[in-house]
């Protein structure tokens, strides 16, 4: 499926969760990003993604938000399960907030909409675990499908996905 298709569907399931997906122009993103109040936490506003300059989101209002051209399938996913798998701001430190408790949740987004290789490519760097560790794409294929299992078990589990296997918000 091309990107673009990914995109719009991205955009269709964050309407689905009473939220949006929106894009802007790059000077529109450092315009809405450089007029927040940096170094305040919890304050439930805007949220850059650390690792790029090109996505972020608003919590509260449930927007994700990335550059056009420059839209990035992993990361958009990834801002999803901030705003939408998460009970607690990106900013919170609670055990609750940990991003390894939604991976299970990232993984079946990205397989409903025929993403996970590019998903998974993304992914390369991420670390593994609550505490870092390995990285996704330095783990064999074996490893990586047992972590695949174990997360969506627990998303399962912790109600982020139904027993069918349907997404849900936790918000």
């Amino acid at each position: 499926m091309p990107k673009a298709n990914h995109i719009r569907a991205l955009a269709r399931i964050c309407r689905q969760f009473g939220g949006r997906l929106t894009i802007l122009s790059q000077r529109a993103f450092d315009a809405l990003f450089n007029q927040r109040v940096d170094h305040i936490y919890g304050n439930e506003e805007l949220s850059e993604a650390p690792f790029t300059d090109a996505h972020g989101l608003w919590w509260r209002k449930k927007i994700i938000y990335a550059v056009r051209g420059r839209e990035n399938v992993n990361n958009i996913i990834h801002e999803m399960g901030h705003v939408f798998a998460s009970p607690h701001h990106p900013d919170c430190s609670c055990r609750e907030c940990h991003e390894w408790n939604w991976l299970g949740w990232e993984i079946v987004l990205a397989r409903l909409i025929d993403a996970m290789p590019t998903y998974s490519y993304h992914n390369a760097r991420y670390a593994l675990g609550e505490g870092g560790g390995s990285q996704w794409g330095k783990i064999s294929s074996e490893r990586r499908r047992a972590i695949v299992a174990d997360r969506i078990t627990y998303a399962r589990q912790a109600g982020f996905i139904g027993t069918n296997g349907d997404l849900r918000s936790m918000r």
